[in-house]
């Protein structure tokens, strides 16, 4: 392969030709010296071969040399190989002397024949040289190097230079350090890869918020060959009191005052580099004052939203506490203060205890802090409480988190049954109606809720589908007999319908579930539908039955709150009511 691109090489210089670059291409640009060239001997200052480049659209991705040497060179350890990009603004070593700590000429005495390519990646050129002493190390691909071999990186001080830094002469030195060796340069080239032009993406986003007396800073990025640049209009500096200001090259800053509250005319930043299109930004920036936020999340991560209420099951007359964790977090840009926990109980006893002592202030920008929550029944029947956080923040003072549900008298299982994904409660004997079905087979998914505190049990195969009809109805049941009592959520599993119509028209069934809900055993529910809309219209399934002690409604879901606590044995897992 070597042979082949000797043959190249001399090729091109034969014919005088410089190649011109194409896109996304590695182009060779051959040296505009004659050739061969010989080496002074013994003459640090050397020959400096020029290498014009011209036609590179995109800048530069790669660059390697190629050079050769007739008659071969002996003591490869006297020459020093240069490149130098155009007004020198970037400079390596191709190749330096190998070896020379080893003790005067120690592993150099190896001749240089070629060609030999110095691209990043190669293989170690003092190795090759010492191996091969005093012949010459064979024809390859080797590893820019610096004196005795040190690492030297193309990409690194190449990799990146403009098309305006790329294009223009080049120019390679060849110096031998050390008397009685001679020979000339006989073929020497640059290739150079010339990135894909792109066009300028920008690829940051502009913070839109700024607050009084805090810095605001934005450093605009894009991607985009060749090297993108940034203009913004109108300047920032003009703009209101000028606290903003533009760097001329990629960045936005500057520290808003009080007199500086409200909105920022709009500002506008372009990418360009040549290839169309250009990129834009459309910059609103609001400036504020500085205020704290607080923000809730319940023990399993869940925001919580003031005013919220959450649905609390498994609590019994003579059972434990629930217990579970919050965490305020301050998300704004002053100290959030927070001095107070205000508890109201209905029926139950709430109890709040800060991790650290009150009053909390907690830093801007994330600091945090937790406290617990403890429900305690009092007597069977409903309950109700909430806490009040009292706070600084400018609109959630105080922040409020209510707790319903209801105590049941002994420790029992109660059944609920929910259609999914909506959530929605079923009540027992009551009747679901579907219209517009079609007439090919669909699945209606459904979960079977334990609301009380003790464990429910399915029995048999405990979803059996009777009086069908103009339907076939198969069953996926639960994958479970058993499911846990809650302990602050419901615990629950599925079972799946599989309902296909026969004909088109009406079509009707009914499920059972078995189980040992005191008063809900077995729980019944209807499903009538139809393929089409008849005339007359049709309406959809039921709403709650509790005749137990579930708390659920039929126009209300709730979400999981509380997550099992170590060392507590117990969960607060409550449900959030759904505005």
């Amino acid at each position: 392969m070597m042979t082949s691109k000797l043959k190249l090489f001399l090729a091109v210089f034969a014919a005088a030709t410089v190649v011109s670059a194409s896109m996304a291409a590695q182009t060779t640009f051959p040296t505009s010296n004659g050739l061969p060239t010989a080496i002074p001997d013994n003459n640090p200052a050397g020959i400096t071969f020029n290498v014009p480049v011209s036609g590179l659209t995109g800048g530069v991705s790669a660059v390697e040399l190629d050079i050769a040497f007739a008659p071969s060179h002996t003591w490869a350890g006297d020459l020093i190989v240069t490149i130098t990009a155009p007004g020198a603004v970037a400079t390596a070593n191709a190749f330096n002397r190998p070896g020379r700590t080893g003790g005067a000429g120690a592993g150099t005495n190896c001749d240089l024949t070629g060609p030999y390519t110095f691209a990043d990646g190669g293989a170690g050129f003092w190795a090759a040289c010492a191996a091969a002493a005093p012949a010459a190390p064979a024809s390859g691909t080797y590893a820019p190097s610096a004196v005795d071999n040190g690492a030297v990186n193309f990409a690194a001080i190449f990799n990146g230079l403009t098309i305006g830094q790329a294009n223009g002469t080049w120019t390679v030195n060849v110096s031998d350090n050390a008397g009685g060796d001679t020979c000339s340069v006989s073929t020497l080239a640059i290739r150079i890869t010339d990135p894909v032009p792109t066009a300028p993406i920008i690829t940051s986003t502009a913070p839109t918020a700024a607050t009084v007396g805090n810095l605001y800073t934005y450093t605009v990025t894009a991607t985009g060959n060749p090297a993108v640049t940034f203009s913004i209009l109108p300047d920032p500096a003009t703009q209101g009191s000028g606290w903003l200001t533009w760097d001329g090259t990629d960045t936005l800053s500057g520290t808003p005052g009080p007199g500086d509250v409200g909105n920022f005319p709009t500002l506008t930043i372009t990418a360009t580099n040549g290839v169309a299109p250009d990129d834009t930004e459309v910059i609103n920036i609001v400036v504020t004052q500085p205020a704290p936020e607080i923000d809730v999340t319940d023990p399993s991560a869940a925001a919580v939203t003031s005013g919220q209420t959450y649905t609390v099951y498994g609590l019994y007359a003579a059972g434990p506490d629930i217990s579970g964790a919050f965490t305020i977090t301050n998300s704004g840009s002053l100290t959030l203060n927070v001095t107070a926990f205000n508890v109201v109980n209905n029926n139950c006893t709430v109890t709040v205890t800060p991790a650290s002592a009150l009053p909390w202030a907690l830093a801007m920008g994330g600091g945090f802090d937790t406290f617990m929550v403890d429900l305690a029944p009092v007597a069977a029947g409903a309950f109700s409480g909430s806490i009040s956080i009292v706070n600084d923040d400018a609109n959630e003072n105080p922040f409020v988190i209510n707790f319903t549900g209801n105590c049941q008298a002994v420790n029992e299982p109660e059944i609920a049954i929910h259609r999914l994904p909506a959530d929605t409660d079923v009540a027992n004997n009551s009747t679901i109606v579907e219209t517009n079905t079609g007439l090919a087979s669909f699945n209606r998914t459904f979960a079977i809720r334990n609301e009380g505190s003790a464990m429910l049990t399915l029995t048999g195969a405990p979803v059996v589908v009777s009086a069908p009809v103009n339907v076939i109805v198969t069953v996926t049941q639960p994958p479970f007999s058993t499911i846990a009592g809650a302990s602050g959520d419901a615990n629950s599993e599925d079972f799946i319908l599989g309902i296909a119509p026969v004909a088109a028209g009406a079509f009707s069934f009914t499920v059972t579930i078995a189980n040992d809900d005191a008063n809900e055993n077995p729980f019944v529910f209807n499903y009538s539908g139809h393929t089409s809309t008849p005339s007359g219209g049709g309406g959809g399934g039921g709403g709650g039955d509790d005749s137990g002690c579930s708390t659920d409604s039929g126009n209300s879901s709730w979400l999981v709150l509380f997550a099992a606590l170590a060392g507590l044995g117990f969960a607060l897992r409550l449900r959030k009511s759904r505005a």
